[in-house]
C-alpha cells in the first residue's frame, strides 16, 4: 500500500470512529436525558413545598427567612455559603423569598441567571438536607443523573469537534475513565 493510500485509509478509519463516537454519544445523551427527566419528575412529586394554606408553615418559612437567611445576606454571605448550612425550612424560605430579594438587589440582567442557578443549587441541597429519606434519594438521583448528563454532553461536544486520531483516542479514554468513575461499563470499544 502506498503512503498516500495508507494516509487515506487512516483518515477513513478516523472518520468512521469519529462518526461512531458522535452517534453513540448522541444516543447516550438522548437516553440519559430521558432518565434525568424521569428522575426530576419523581423528585418533583416528593420534594417539600411551601403549603400556602397552612398559616404555621407560612410563619415557619417567614421566620426562617427573617432570622436565618436575611441576616446572612445582609452580612454579605454568598448563596453557596448559606446553602451549606441550611435546614429544610431554610430551603423552603429561600424558594419562597429569594427570587424577589434577588430581583430587588441585583441588576436585571444578572437577576434571572442568579435565580435559575439558585434553584438548581437548592434542589441539589435537598439531596442532603431533606428530612425524608425518599426525598433525599430522589434528589440525589436528580443530581447524579444531571452529572452524568453533563459529562456525556461534554464528551459528545468533543466528539463532534474531533479532527485527528489523537483527538478520537483522547475522547475514548476520557469516556472510559468517566464511565468507570460513574460505575458504568462502556458497551463498545473502538480501535484507532
Amino acid at each position: 500500500m502506498t503512503p498516500d493510500a495508507q494516509e487515506r485509509n487512516r483518515a477513513s478509519q478516523i472518520e468512521a470512529t469519529r462518526a461512531t463516537l458522535i452517534s453513540s454519544t448522541s444516543h447516550a445523551v438522548d437516553e440519559i436525558d430521558k432518565v434525568a427527566a424521569a428522575a426530576a419528575e419523581r423528585a418533583d412529586e416528593l420534594r417539600p413545598r411551601v403549603d400556602t394554606t397552612d398559616p404555621a408553615h407560612l410563619a415557619r418559612t417567614a421566620q426562617a427567612w427573617e432570622y436565618n437567611i436575611a441576616p446572612m445576606l445582609a452580612a454579605g454571605r454568598h448563596w453557596m455559603d448559606i446553602l451549606r448550612i441550611t435546614s429544610e425550612d431554610d430551603l423552603l424560605a429561600i424558594e419562597r423569598f429569594a427570587p424577589n430579594w434577588i430581583r430587588a438587589n441585583r441588576p436585571p440582567l444578572e437577576s434571572e441567571a442568579e435565580i435559575t442557578a439558585l434553584r438548581v443549587e437548592v434542589a441539589n441541597r435537598y439531596a442532603t438536607a431533606a428530612t425524608d429519606p425518599a426525598v433525599r434519594a430522589a434528589m440525589q438521583a436528580v443530581r447524579d443523573t444531571n452529572t452524568v448528563l453533563d459529562v456525556t454532553r461534554q464528551i459528545a461536544a468533543r466528539a463532534a469537534n474531533a479532527r485527528s486520531a489523537s483527538d478520537v483516542a483522547s475522547i475514548e479514554v476520557t469516556a472510559i475513565l468517566h464511565a468507570h468513575e460513574l460505575g458504568v461499563s462502556p458497551s463498545e470499544e473502538h480501535d484507532v
